[in-house]
């Protein structure tokens, strides 16, 4: 049913029946609703926003609290027959999870502290209690449960730093989450978070400055698993800038941008200081000691950078940088076809292209970089060029999603290679799945101008190569 079916039957019931038929109504769909009648009838957005943020704000820390316990007292029975148990229900836990937590990130927006640390604090400290070994039913490997974990530290974290979070408040949530750490040993025994470490940085931001950075020195010393060496870093540079030290912080940092988290953290801090010229430094150094898959976000932020100085030339170097050494970057290419004159295009772009190593991959939704390109330069010559060369092993993807845009003897050309890759698919297709596949590259081989003719012939050859597959024959079938 779509929001206007529902909006339709929604608005002639009588109000005794509206909260049965609310219940039966998914989450999205009850959102859907909301946001179509909400365009409509003006008066009732703004009474219901205003309802909704009022009730947000309304609520409490224990509210929050005793939502979470609630959803750890869920139970699903277990066992056979004769010997019927109940047992904690992993699987509703988990999926309330998301939710709990994003209503913890509302109250944060709101500046409701209490309630915000109130719902990933109360998590941790439930899951403690609730979790055994017979949870991994759930996720094999504790990468859920680490997740999540994970995200009540983030959100605990953004509560501490948040300007309205006071010294008193600070205090208490440290407390808390310092007896958590210290009573729960789940933590520790499966390795989902370090949470001692977590709790000791979270202290060291009421300590006092001093003591704040023996303690942050202390655990970057120690390099313990599942602490991030960044957040330590970070806090370590935060720290002595508070302290006055401006030159050692920077420097620190400075020595540490090969860490991403930290690179990043400097180079904003340097912007907003207006100090363009070192947060270039710092991130041509990032990109000659980082790795190079974190050099395409590095370069992005020059680009940045060199647009607030209006600096086109040193613009477009950076644009054509980032074009070839990451592979034809097509944010890139629209930037430079805006900032290079018209008349020098064409021979701007073939030499560029001529200097960038594309790969062959065939992306689901954002396709292929230089068959994109070709398109977008209406060189269908040059695309056909390339879908013949193309040797990737998703070869079959390139031509699903290119071929068609071919002009129709381009199209005819290119099934001899169409057939040659299907044939070798089908060779080493080996069960249903991979048959299915072989069908639905037929499939798309169909819709090509002047290919019947070619795919009658390979049905024909397949079904007597394959004839002993019956499965095979089945896909074969559906193509009929």
């Amino acid at each position: 049913m779509d929001s206007k079916t529902i909006v339709k039957v929604v608005t002639r019931m009588k109000t005794k029946d509206l909260k049965e038929v609310l219940q039966k109504m998914s989450y999205n769909e009850l959102v859907d609703t909301l946001m179509e009648y909400a365009k409509k009838e003006k008066t009732f957005a703004k009474a219901f926003y205003q309802l909704v943020e009022n009730k947000l704000k309304a609520g409490g820390e224990e509210d929050a609290r005793e939502e979470v316990d609630n959803s750890f007292s869920q139970t699903r029975p277990m066992g056979g027959r004769y010997d019927r148990y109940d047992d904690t229900d992993w699987y509703a836990i988990m999926e309330d999870c998301n939710e709990l937590f994003q209503k913890a990130k509302q109250a944060l927006g709101m500046g409701n502290l209490r309630r915000a640390v109130a719902y990933p604090l109360q998590w941790l400290n439930d899951f403690s209690e609730e979790f055994t070994e017979a949870a991994f039913g759930y996720d094999d490997e504790g990468v859920k449960f680490g997740w999540a974990c994970e995200e009540a530290m983030e959100i605990i974290e953004k509560v501490m730093i948040h300007p309205q979070a006071d010294a008193d408040f600070k205090e208490e949530v440290s407390d808390e989450l310092s007896m958590i750490a210290e009573e729960a040993e789940v933590f520790d025994d499966y390795g989902f978070v370090n949470l001692k470490s977590f709790a000791s940085r979270m202290e060291a931001m009421i300590q006092s400055p001093e003591k704040a950075l023996s303690t942050v020195e202390a655990l970057i010393e120690k390099n313990e698993f599942g602490v991030k060496l960044s957040d330590l870093i970070i806090q370590k540079g935060t720290i002595l800038m508070a302290m006055g030290k401006q030159e050692e912080a920077l420097r620190f940092w400075k020595n540490n941008v090969c860490e991403e988290e930290v690179c990043s953290h400097l180079v904003n801090y340097l912007i907003n200081q207006k100090d363009y010229e070192q947060a270039l430094t710092v991130l041509e150094k990032a990109i000659r000691q980082g790795e190079r898959y974190e050099s395409w976000q590095w370069l992005r932020k020059e680009i940045e950078i060199y647009e607030t100085l209006g600096q086109k030339e040193q613009l477009i170097a950076t644009h054509r940088r980032l074009f070839i050494e990451h592979g034809g970057e097509f944010k890139s290419y629209e930037a430079l076809k805006s900032l290079i004159p018209a008349n020098e295009w064409k021979g701007y772009l073939a030499a560029m292209m001529g200097e960038t190593n594309f790969s062959d991959v065939c992306w689901r939704y954002d396709g292929n970089t230089k068959a994109n390109i070709l398109l977008a330069e209406q060189d269908l010559d040059g695309l056909f060029e390339y879908l013949i060369q193309a040797e990737d092993q998703s070869i079959l993807e390139l031509y699903e999603q290119y071929a068609k845009k071919l002009p129709s003897d381009k199209q005819a050309q290119l099934i001899p290679n169409y057939l040659k890759e299907i044939r070798q698919e089908a060779s080493e297709a080996k069960k249903r799945d991979h048959y299915s596949r072989v069908r639905y590259h037929i499939s798309n081989l169909k819709e090509l101008d002047g290919a019947d003719e070619a795919v009658s012939n390979l049905l024909s050859e397949l079904r007597e190569l394959y004839r002993r597959r019956p499965a095979f024959m089945d896909e074969l079938r559906k193509l009929d």
